[in-house]
Parts: structure tokens; sequence; C-alpha cells
């Protein structure tokens, strides 16, 4: 598992089989923005992480810095994709487009998709050149659906891409999961309802997240969304919109592993899938990687200790 150790403005790797934790790129507690190699390059609170599909090339946003890295792993170089560093709404070329605090990551067959926080929007950059465009939002906030030109969020922090190449959005100030269907240029709600915070279990618009912050697909089977504010982890099987929760307590701040029921999270804030290992959440206030079993549903910590600064978010699992 790759994950961005936020406040520590650094890259790290677990490998689950082992439990071993080691530095992929960046310096603990220096924030800066310089590329580089591994430890001599600079992050200052990097969020979203994702792999490209070689696994050869890690793509970070660099949320603090406005801008979006990538991490060639093989040599731990890190080179600047876009951004200037000063935070905007411009896009264009790499070297000149800018961002706002930056979020969630994705890479897909449209390229690397951004959850591009402050600006409300979903921003898309071209792999072979770096060019910067904006896919979907006005640059305003707001709950419209429809055109991806004239749709809006709020505060998008988390974005995912199924197999099958629909694009899904954790609409954070919208309490909402946001669907996009890049062929049609269409962006809809696919669970929560905008404006309204809770966590009922439902259908579709009829559930309630609060403060979904992160999402993941299973193939074009699920979801799996860390929300933040009410501690849960939540799915969403695509088939029928159907809102689970999977485990934690609703609105119980804590740090408990042990069954679904009684398993507790503090923000949690990423999530990952790996079929071998389940979910992997990254518990921002405990300062610690958990893994959900699908198969014992259960919750057990896999790094980190609670109490002390470790890890923050998780967007990809190699």
């Amino acid at each position: 598992v790759y994950f961005a150790d936020t406040t520590n403005h650094t890259i790290r790797k677990l490998v689950l089989s082992t439990g071993v934790v080691s530095l992929v790129a960046g310096t603990p507690k220096q924030a800066g923005s310089l590329d580089g190699i591994g430890r001599a390059a600079r992050f200052f609170g990097p969020q979203g992480i994702a792999l490209d599909d070689t696994g050869q090339i890690l793509f970070v946003a660099d949320t603090q810095n406005n801008k979006i890295r990538r991490i060639i792993l093989g040599t731990g170089e890190v080179q600047t994709v876009a951004g200037t560093g000063v935070p905007g709404a411009d896009n264009g070329a790499g070297s000149t487009a800018t961002f706002r605090s930056p979020c969630g990551i994705a890479v897909g067959p449209l390229g690397i998709l951004v959850a591009d926080r402050d600006n409300h929007a979903i921003r898309r950059i071209l792999v072979a050149d770096s060019t910067v465009s904006t896919l979907a939002g006005t640059m305003t906030q707001g709950s419209a659906d429809g055109s991806s030109s004239t749709s809006s969020f709020n505060s998008p922090r988390g974005i995912a891409i199924d197999t099958g190449g629909t694009i899904y959005v954790a609409d954070f100030g919208n309490n909402v999961i946001r669907k996009i269907i890049a062929t049609g240029a269409t962006v809809s709600t696919l669970a929560g309802l905008a404006g309204t915070s809770g966590t009922t279990d439902a259908l579709g618009t009829n559930a309630r997240f609060s403060g979904p912050t992160s999402i993941t697909a299973e193939g074009i089977t699920s979801l799996y969304v860390t929300d933040r504010s009410s501690h849960l982890l939540r799915k969403i099987q695509l088939g029928t919109t159907n809102v689970q929760t999977l485990a934690g307590g609703a609105n119980s701040f804590g740090n408990t592993d042990g069954s679904a029921g009684t398993a507790r999270f503090a923000e949690p804030t990423g999530v990952a899938f790996q079929p071998t290992y389940g979910v992997l959440i990254a518990d921002t206030s405990n300062h610690a990687i958990h893994q959900y079993s699908l198969v014992a549903q259960a919750v057990t910590t896999v790094a980190g200790l609670a109490g002390h600064e470790a890890a923050i978010l998780i967007h990809r699992v190699n």
C-alpha cells in the first residue's frame, strides 16, 4: 500500500504481508516544493495518490503546494506534472495551469483526474503532454447535476474510476456521492442528498452521508467510502445503489479494533480496496491504517499507533 503521510509531508509504503513501513519520497516534517530523488524531494501536505496502470508511476496531489507531482518508483525521482504553486483555476499547459487545494486523484482512460477541492471542480491532465482542462464543474460552489459544463460541486475531495471507466466523486461539502459518465459528459447524484447530512443506510438519494472524503471502486460492483464526520466505513452496491455501513459507530469517535459493530474510527479519511486484504482505511485522527476484512467483517490495525502521528491518506493499493 502506498500512502500520503500528510502532516509528515511524505509518501510512504506499507508491505501488508510483513507490516514493514518505509519511506518513498520526502523528508518527515520538512515541508517544501522541491523535485528530486527520494528524501531530497519536498511535499507540502500531500493528500491524494494513485498508481498508473503499469504500477511504476505514482501520482500525488500535493495539496498545499497546489501541484500535481509524480514519483518514478524505480528510481524514487519526484517530478512536477502540473501546477505553478500559485492557487488558481487556469487550464492549459502543465507548467502554466493552476489548482486550488487539489485533494483526490485517480488515473484512468481519460488521463489523470483531480478533485480540485477549492475550485469545486474535477480537472483532467493528459498523460502525454500534461495539458490541463476542466472535466466537470463550473468552478463555483453548488450541487447541480446535468452536463459537465453546467454541473457544480462543493469541495470535492475523493475521486475513483471503476473498471468500466465510470467516475465517482466524494462531494464532501454536499454530503453526497456523484457519478460522472465521461462519454456522455453528464454528472448525476448517485447517493445522498445535497445539503443534508446523516448516517442513514438506504437506496441512492434516500441514504445520508456526513463528510464523505475518500472513495475507491471494486471492479464495477461496489464502492467503498470513508464518511469522515460520522466516523464510518460505508459501501455502495452499484447495481442497486444500496448504501450500507460496514464498520464504525455512527458519530462515535474512538479507536477500537474488532467486529464491524464494535470497531471505532476517528475521522477516517482514506480508503483503498485490494482483493486479498479487503478494504484499507487511513484513520486520520488515530494516525493509523486499518484493515477491514470482507470475510471476517472485522477491523484490525495494520500500521501506526493511536496518538502518534502516522498515516493520513490512502488512495490506491498496488
